[in-house]
């Protein structure tokens, strides 16, 4: 079985199409905006890695020829969902825990957080919000967990588990991220690819 890649999106500071990871980056950039990209609708009460995550496939799933304006353009079923994230929802798993050791209880969690704080948080949102119900995962399992995802698309592909998948990682820049990983900054940002079986 050979797989291609149909479709590719990118929500990384300073770059707007893959041609533009040829070019060195200036490390200026401004964040990327998903707002801007996708509409304010959905995002209010979600983390940074998912909002990033919800535009870049977007751009993904469109530049595959899956997504239309009038929604998805293959049945849901046949797509597969594989997202890549070391620490993805970390702010909100922190947030949730400061909370209940400071109270004592869940009664000062935020119902809009409590979603939030699961570790396929980023995976089913993808998959409610662009209606793709083949196979879900997240992986998180260090630095090639982009590159196990992708083998993960590459063999439900080939086992006909779905006939597509849109792989995704996706990491935030925000200060858990930098204290856990001890560096000063993290890039900001979301890299998608759509696997279908040739």
């Amino acid at each position: 079985m050979s797989a291609v890649l149909t479709g590719v999106g990118l929500a990384l500071p300073g770059v707007t199409t893959p041609e533009d990871l040829l070019a060195p980056v200036s490390g200026g950039a401004e964040p990327v905006d998903p707002a801007a990209r996708i509409g304010k609708k959905g995002l209010r009460f979600k983390d940074r890695a998912t909002q990033l995550a919800l535009a870049c496939a977007a751009e993904a799933l469109t530049d595959a020829g899956l997504l239309g304006p009038e929604g998805l353009t293959v049945p849901g079923e046949t797509v597969a969902v594989l997202v890549a994230s070391n620490y993805g929802n970390v702010d909100t798993v922190c947030s949730v825990v400061d909370t209940i050791a400071a109270e004592g209880a869940t009664g000062g969690v935020s119902p809009m957080d409590t979603p939030n704080a699961s570790s396929n948080v980023i995976a089913s949102t993808l998959a409610i919000k662009y209606g793709l119900r083949g196979p879900n995962l997240m992986v998180c399992n260090g630095a090639t967990s982009g590159l196990d995802a992708v083998r993960w698309a590459t063999a439900l592909v080939g086992a006909r588990r779905a006939d597509r998948a849109l792989v995704l990682a996706v990491e935030p820049d925000n200060e858990m991220v930098r204290r856990l990983t001890g560096a000063d900054r993290i890039v900001d940002g979301a890299a998608a690819v759509v696997v279908e079986r040739r």
